[in-house]
């Protein structure tokens, strides 16, 4: 009996080295650290597997899947080209091969996005002093975080300036207390107010600028080629007709040139009246001065002031003229 049951035992056991022999036992029980590249292998052979596996009928898909498990599930960690063991976790993949109804397309796209990252990932560099050379690069000036500046006394100042107006206009506009006063809407309304005065004297300042540009390039085109005894006949023709406004203007240009054809005050149509009485101080002596000075007034008030003028207005303003066209200045104009 004895030797029957060794008989029985040896059989067994010769039985089973043939079978692993065979290739029948699961390719990684005996490792569960294969080279990296089986690894990458293996993932390769699952998603394979499991774009077998969809092509199959629902009930024909188990053995298949499973057996794409266990694979899976027999690595737990890879052994990197260096010789150091990485871990590797599978579970999610092989709770998901394993349910009852697997999502066969949700973990397609995972393998096939593993397999993708694993194409195209760049492979460490072989150069030993290749971080030494990123350290030097990282070191320069470029690439160092700029230094605080310390604030100023009027960079703290300002600051807590600004925090407090905040502060004051949330307690007026956004309190319940300033709701319930219809104070918000009062400094709304202030705001706007100020904003449109602002806006206003921003357009009055622009259209006088206009105003002023206009009217040099008009005084330009007109007085082409304008001489004192023109300026007067013109002034003469626009009186006879009651345009005393326009007849003052020429006036006071026939002044003007007269001026400067007698070599007495340069015409610069680019001056302001006021300059020009400045220049006339300058350049001549007090009696053409004194004579100027109303002429100056007189024609400030009615071209920019639209100040009336009559016919009274008009032979007044004419013998004005004449105190400065016949002054004899002792001093000639600056060149």
């Amino acid at each position: 009996m004895k030797a029957w049951r060794w008989l029985i035992c040896a059989f067994v056991i010769l039985q089973a080295l043939a079978a692993a022999g065979a290739g029948n036992w699961p390719v990684y029980a005996q490792s569960t650290s294969p080279p990296v590249t089986e690894y990458w292998q293996l993932i390769q052979e699952t998603l394979e597997a499991i774009r077998q596996a969809r092509k199959l009928p629902p009930e024909q898909r188990g053995p298949v899947l499973a057996d794409a498990a266990d694979k899976l599930e027999a690595v737990s960690s890879v052994t990197l080209p260096n010789g150091q063991i990485a871990p590797v976790d599978n579970t999610a993949l092989v709770a998901g091969l394993r349910v009852n109804s697997p999502d066969l397309e949700k973990l397609e796209l995972r393998l096939d996005a593993l397999a993708w990252t694993h194409r195209t990932w760049r492979q460490p560099s072989s150069d030993p002093a290749a971080f030494d050379k990123l350290a030097l690069v990282l070191a320069r000036p470029e690439f160092q975080p700029r230094p605080q500046r310390q604030p100023s006394w009027f960079d703290q100042w300002w600051e807590k300036f600004i925090n407090w107006i905040d502060e004051l206009l949330t307690r007026l506009m956004f309190s319940r207390g300033a709701n319930a006063l219809g104070l918000d809407w009062i400094v709304l309304i202030i705001g706007a107010l100020v904003l449109a005065g602002v806006a206003f004297f921003f357009w009055r300042n622009v259209r006088a600028h206009l105003v002023r540009e206009a009217a040099l390039a008009q005084d330009a085109a007109e007085l082409n080629g304008l001489s004192a005894s023109s300026a007067i006949k013109q002034a003469q023709t626009l009186a006879a007709g009651a345009n005393y406004r326009q007849a003052v203007r020429y006036l006071y240009l026939a002044a003007l040139l007269t001026l400067d054809e007698r070599g007495v005050l340069r015409y610069d149509k680019t001056l302001t009246n006021r300059q020009v009485l400045r220049h006339a101080r300058q350049s001549a002596d007090t009696e053409l001065a004194q004579a100027m000075s109303p002429v100056v007034d007189t024609f400030d008030s009615v071209w920019y002031g639209f100040t009336e003028v009559d016919d009274e207005t008009y032979q007044t303003y004419a013998k004005q003229i004449s105190q400065v066209t016949n002054a004899k200045p002792s001093v000639k104009r600056d060149e």
